[in-house]
C-alpha cells in the first residue's frame, strides 16, 4: 500500500502568538515530570512563563486550536517519533521546541 502522510488538513487556525507565554504540550514519557519541574524552576528566575496543557485541560477541558495559536511558542516532548500533535502544531505555524538527541530519548 502507498504511504499517505498525516498532513493535518483539518487544521485551519494559524499562529497569532506573542502573548509571551509558552505552551508545554503533555507527554506520556516517564521523564516528563522532571521536564516540568525544570521548566518551572527556570521560569522562576526568568521572565519566561509556561502554561502546561495537561493542567489547563484538567481545569478547562479541551482547548480549541484557536487557543493554541495565541501562545508565543510550544514545547513538545514526544513519546513517539511522529506524534499527531507535531503535524498539527507545524501546520499552525507555531514556533516549536523539541529536545534534541540524546535528550529526546
Amino acid at each position: 500500500p502507498a504511504y499517505v502522510p498525516y498532513v493535518s488538513l483539518h487544521v485551519t487556525s494559524r499562529y497569532q502568538g506573542h502573548d509571551g507565554t509558552i505552551l508545554v504540550w503533555r507527554s506520556a514519557r516517564p521523564s516528563f515530570e522532571f521536564v516540568q519541574k525544570l521548566l518551572l524552576h527556570s521560569s522562576s528566575s526568568t521572565a519566561v512563563l509556561f502554561d502546561f496543557l495537561e493542567d489547563m485541560q484538567k481545569s478547562r477541558g479541551p482547548l480549541p486550536y484557536a487557543e493554541f495559536v495565541k501562545y508565543h511558542a510550544t514545547v513538545l516532548v514526544p513519546h513517539v517519533p511522529n506524534p499527531i500533535a507535531l503535524a498539527d502544531i507545524y501546520t499552525m505555524n507555531i514556533p516549536l521546541f523539541i529536545p534534541a538527541e540524546p535528550y529526546i530519548y
